[in-house]
């Protein structure tokens, strides 16, 4: 009788957390007889109940667990306690999988309903229905409508997430409300415990899964055991909990699983046979963060292996673990075909559960993908998961998606919110999670705050939203809201961000396609054709303006020589040059017909070497296309000038041309704020990663180059970017020894075993290069050691040049 009075014991704590999830966990259990299921129920749960020999409910629409066979869970029940709903905007679908009654069951048959009960929870989906449809959609399994979630953000490169997980020991998976961050945790889960049961018993479990993460990398020999923990569950419990800080993980599972079940996971953590998935970082208050970071650093310094952490992107930097060990990636928005495969499997679902019919689901099918073809907006909000389902709901309920876009928002916002059990409470998180998903510049639709007039709510009756959803007044015209892609670049811009966070949001734009850089002949025309003569750092406009006049060069130390030249006024590129400006380049810069736009020493030296692109072009983390294009030699530098000068002759000013600066040129545009010269572009304050992109003093770097314009603190009194650190850049003058002295003399050819200057620093170089006096020298047509990129100015052919 121990293991029965265990079990009560036990029940009877879960209880008092949640009624719902002491009966899940009952529900779980298959060692117990009629009598002692009866003499449980009794005692825990009150007289008046009866589990034994009918269905046992578990949910709050209508979902049944059986008594016989495999350990089932509705879809509605919890993981790890009371269902949370939002969580300032983060939808989180909680489910109960712990089953403290099997703690009289062998170990092996333990870990058995462990598979069991994570393969019924996780791969559940709860979908909210029509009322008419409720009890059908429970039937709904996460494998039938699953898509391939990608990431890559980071670098440009799409890469399916469960590959990602698969080869990163330690991850940090970010994303955006709703890009599916709880789904790819629960997916991995769920096809790794499918895997292991068939493993264990090849009469359970799915065979297919250990094949699908074959494909993506996983070693089957060799499959992880899932630990899937809500964080804000394990918080709430860490906020009362007074257990020593070694043990909290599994102090806290504990509460779950039986203490024998545990130790084994315990031990398998650190045998490096667990993945543990974190999910929900967002959600962990500020307060209780450090005993859990605290806890995870303990965890991998003591031997963990596999863990990835979950988290909202635009909250990570104030909640970021802050530690080298992690690696760091962000969900992409669902690709067309993933939206369109989605759509054919959501169609087939709802066959299968006898909703609709073959033709209906058919129809239904084409409609959407019409709408994903012809309406810019669904497509927009198909990107995301979460409003990807709630488009095809939509669909369901009505037949046809609103033609109208404000009416389109009203119904996504309605469905949304209806989602939320407890949104009243966090309703000015909600709102503004909704406003930011659904880009209410596309939807043309305002969302304005109001104030209800004073009522008498009955006793017990729900607090409604307080928010309306309206159309402008036609009174007033209100200000046009920020497109996807500004609201990027202001938090790209924005000082007050963490560069982590502006590195995201650079990401994600290069995703769109980056407007802050002309890559097409009209968008460079259009730069070309209002250029200003303000000095000015303000403005985002891409020539930025250096005026005529004086300037001393060289003499940075006492003991070393200067010279003063007097330079015509020119323009500086706002950006190195990117890969994406760059592009059109390799695609014609190195055929035959492109000889005479290369120097003349460059063009044999290309031939020999068999030269058709720069060093790492097709290395993955070197083409995001707003990064900075690196591995470029002299000549192919000076190559690009000229074909651009080339492409553009009508829109150029006469006399002028596209080139790279002379050192002197770089040097005023770099330090000069008029008529003062500064150690670095922004001034004399000592450099920080919030001011420019180099290697810190403990050695570590981001890597690969920042996407460019990262750190607009950083930016020079002209109001370039990038002049110091990111990339060092191609000078097109002075030859090492020639400095001072011939700093203004622009080359236009440089022989094969001369020396160039490059200048302004580089992401894995330290601050002592990236001070505006630093330099390096570099044969022509290196390019493959420290990878220089380079940087245009529109500025006179010059008169001192020999060959110009």
């Amino acid at each position: 009788m121990q293991h029965l009075d265990d079990m009560i014991a036990l029940l009877k704590q879960l209880y008092a957390r949640s009624p719902q999830a002491a009966q899940a966990a009952l529900a779980a259990d298959t060692s117990l007889s009629a009598d002692e299921r009866a003499h449980v129920v009794s005692v825990v749960f009150g007289s008046g109940n009866t589990f034994s020999g009918s269905p046992i409910a578990v949910g709050n629409q209508g979902d049944t667990t059986q008594q016989t066979g495999a350990p089932q869970l509705g879809a509605n029940a919890r993981l790890y306690g009371a269902q949370t709903g939002v969580n300032n905007g983060s939808i989180t679908n909680n489910i109960s999988i712990g089953s403290p009654a099997a703690a009289g069951l062998p170990l092996e048959q333990q870990q058995r309903q462990y598979y069991a009960q994570l393969i019924t929870a996780l791969g559940a989906l709860p979908v909210p229905a029509p009322p008419a449809a409720s009890g059908s959609f429970a039937g709904l399994r996460l494998p039938e409508l699953f898509v391939p979630l990608e990431v890559g953000a980071a670098t440009g490169a799409p890469c399916a997430v469960l590959a990602a997980i698969a080869a990163t020991p330690r991850l940090i998976l970010l994303g955006a409300p709703g890009s599916g961050k709880t789904t790819a945790l629960r997916y991995t889960a769920l096809l790794l415990a499918q895997a292991r049961l068939h493993q264990a018993d090849q009469t359970l479990g799915d065979a297919s899964a250990a094949t699908v993460l074959q494909a993506q990398g996983w070693r089957t020999d060799q499959l992880p055991v899932p630990i899937y923990v809500q964080l804000d569950e394990w918080a709430a419990w860490l906020a009362t909990s007074a257990s020593h800080e070694h043990d909290l993980l599994w102090d806290y599972l504990a509460t779950c699983y039986p203490s024998a079940l545990v130790a084994d996971l315990q031990h398998r953590t650190f045998a490096r046979q667990t993945l543990l998935l974190l999910d929900g970082l967002h959600a962990v208050p500020l307060a209780l963060l450090p005993r859990i970071r605290a806890h995870l650093a303990m965890l991998i310094t003591a031997g963990l292996g596999h863990v990835v952490v979950a988290c909202r992107s635009d909250v990570y930097a104030a909640r970021q673990l802050h530690d080298e060990r992690w690696a760091i990636d962000e969900l992409r928005p669902l690709a067309r075909k993933h939206m369109q495969a989605f759509v054919a499997q959501w169609s087939a679902a709802l066959v299968r559960l006898h909703l609709q019919t073959s033709a209906e689901a058919e129809q239904e099918r084409q409609r959407f993908t019409s709408a994903l073809v012809e309406r810019s907006e669904v497509l927009q909000l198909a990107g995301s998961p979460l409003l990807l389902t709630a488009l095809a709901l939509l669909l369901f309920q009505s037949g046809s998606l609103p033609a109208d876009n404000r009416q389109l928002a009203d119904s996504c916002v309605s469905l949304l919110l209806a989602w939320w059990p407890d949104a009243s409470e966090r309703e000015n998180a909600t709102v503004l999670w909704v406003r930011r998903v659904l880009n209410a510049a596309l939807l043309e639709k305002l969302f304005r705050p109001v104030t209800p007039p004073p009522t008498t709510a009955a006793p017990g009756a729900a607090p409604t939203l307080n928010v309306a959803f309206s159309a402008p007044s036609a009174a007033a015209t209100p200000p046009k809201p920020p497109t996807v892609e500004e609201d990027l670049i202001s938090q790209i811009e924005d000082e007050a961000l963490q560069r982590p966070a502006r590195l995201r949001a650079a990401a994600r734009l290069a995703t769109l396609g980056d407007p802050r850089y002309p890559v097409t002949l009209d968008e460079w025309r259009a730069t070309l054709a209002s250029l200003s003569t303000t000095f000015t750092r303000a403005g985002r406009h891409y020539w930025r303006y250096v005026p005529a006049g004086s300037y001393t060069i060289g003499g940075w130390e006492a003991d070393q020589p200067s010279v003063d030249v007097a330079l015509p006024q020119f323009w500086v590129a706002r950006f190195p040059i990117t890969v994406a400006q760059y592009a059109p380049f390799v695609a014609v810069g190195y055929a035959p017909a492109a000889e005479w736009w290369w120097p003349q020493q460059g063009w044999p030296w290309k031939l020999k070497n068999k030269r058709e692109q720069p060093w790492h072009w097709d290395a993955t983390k070197y083409k995001q296309p707003n990064q900075p294009v690196i591995g470029v030699t002299w000549y192919e530098a000076a190559a690009y000038c000229t074909w651009l000068t080339e492409q553009l002759r009508t829109s150029i000013p006469a006399g002028y041309c596209l080139r790279l600066p002379t050192e002197a040129e770089w040097e005023v545009l770099a330090a000069y704020d008029g008529a003062q010269r500064h150690t670095y572009p922004w001034g004399e304050q000592e450099p920080t990663p919030e001011l420019a992109v180099y290697e810190d003093d403990d050695g570590r770097n981001l890597g690969h180059p920042a996407a460019v314009g990262v750190c607009s603190a950083g930016r020079a009194a002209c109001g370039a970017l990038d002049v110091v650190g990111n990339v060092w850049e191609w000078i097109g003058s002075s030859s090492w020894g020639a400095y001072p002295r011939s700093s203004a003399v622009f080359l236009a050819d440089v022989p094969i075993g001369a020396d160039i200057a490059v200048r302004g620093g580089a992401y894995l170089y330290n601050r002592t290069h990236i001070r505006c006096a630093a330099r390096l020298h570099y044969i022509p047509h290196g390019g493959f050691n420290i990878d220089p990129g380079f940087r245009c100015i529109l500025a006179p052919r010059s008169l001192q040049s020999p060959q110009s």
